[in-house]
């Protein structure tokens, strides 16, 4: 599938979102091919399923007894806590967990909202639709019981994409106590962990314009470039000439940040824990927080109108942070297609 997006779309690259047990599938994927994407979506991220039970039960279990439903009750406290041995007891569990509140924030709006996009969703023919619910059904019966063979926290520590977690803070079908663990732990060029007040299980629907708007200013202005392929692009600095690999995004050169610097005989630090760059040298320091609206030149604060980015293990940064954070000045002449740097 990936390979068949890639060539449809004319990409060497795609972004992969997973969600829900697609998560688990999507952390796979990019353990074992970070070269076909730009980033990776974890939303409702799976981590361990028996862990997560565990959470879930207790929290279905105490929210029963708090509005004093007492037929869930009656019901979970005679099957007892996960894991089970019995998938009728496991489909009991979960026959009370989304009544509870612990799948998602609003659950009856969203279930209706969900299922009537579908049903309604021109992209698919009645057949598939059809198709899509019989799947449903199909899912539950022989994919959630091999589920328990996965922990991601034993299985995958390290990728080498940037990754993003998508978390509702009722999400109790996918915890969050186990997405933050699995975000702490697991070491990635670049991370970043969202957390969506008022979503369980799918922010994607409950707050589908904040899910948007991160999408956009995080993780495509963050991860999204594209070769300079029109016209080679001539870089010079100081009179020398750069042998540099500019790309574009969303308009605008970006330059590696590193490569660059060094030309000048600055030192620059990489710390991979806070995500961010130090750049020091007899004439400035300054630090850049990768995804960040804010950089720090000596003591002042500099606003970005785009941010430094993560591209292929290197760290890429804009003309206004040449110019503005690291105090160059840059010279573009776009009828030659050159761009002359010199520190002042």
């Amino acid at each position: 599938m990936v390979e068949m997006l890639k060539k449809r779309f004319g990409r060497d690259k795609i972004y992969l979102v997973g969600h829900s047990w697609g998560s688990l599938l999507g952390m796979i994927e990019i353990s074992r091919h970070p070269e076909s994407f730009y980033a990776y979506v974890g939303v409702g991220q799976f981590v361990d399923v028996t862990q997560g039970d565990r959470i879930g039960y207790d929290y279905t279990l105490n929210k029963a007894r708090e509005v004093g439903n007492e037929a869930a009750i009656q019901e979970l406290e005679k099957i007892g806590p996960p894991p089970y041995d019995s998938f009728d007891t496991f489909l009991t569990f979960r026959k009370w967990i989304i009544p509870m509140g612990g799948v998602f924030y609003s659950p009856t709006y969203i279930q209706d909202v969900m299922i009537t996009d579908i049903r309604n969703a021109s992209e698919y023919t009645g057949e598939e639709k059809e198709n899509y619910e019989m799947g449903e059904g199909l899912l539950v019966s022989t994919i959630v019981p091999e589920l328990p063979k996965y922990n991601l926290l034993n299985q995958i520590h390290e990728v080498k994409v940037p990754v993003y977690f998508f978390a509702g803070k009722a999400d109790y079908n996918t915890p969050l106590k186990l997405v933050e663990k699995l975000y702490e732990q697991l070491a990635a060029p670049y991370k970043e962990l969202f957390l969506f007040e008022k979503s369980g299980h799918a922010p994607n629907y409950e707050e589908e314009n904040k899910f948007a708007q991160i999408m956009n200013q995080h993780v495509f202005n963050q991860t999204y470039y594209s070769p300079v392929v029109d016209k080679p692009v001539r870089i010079f600095l100081n009179g020398k000439t750069l042998n540099l690999k500019p790309l574009l995004s969303d308009g605008q050169l970006l330059l590696p940040l590193r490569h660059t610097m060094e030309e000048l005989e600055a030192t620059v630090q990489w710390t991979a824990a806070a995500n961010t760059v130090l750049v020091t040298s007899d004439r400035m320091k300054a630090t850049l927080a990768l995804g960040s609206e804010v950089a720090e030149s000596g003591d002042q604060e500099v606003r970005l109108s785009t941010p430094a980015s993560l591209v292929e293990g290197s760290t890429y940064v804009t003309v206004q942070i040449l110019e503005e954070v690291l105090h160059l000045q840059v010279d573009w002449n776009p009828a030659k297609n050159e761009m002359n740097i010199f520190s002042k």
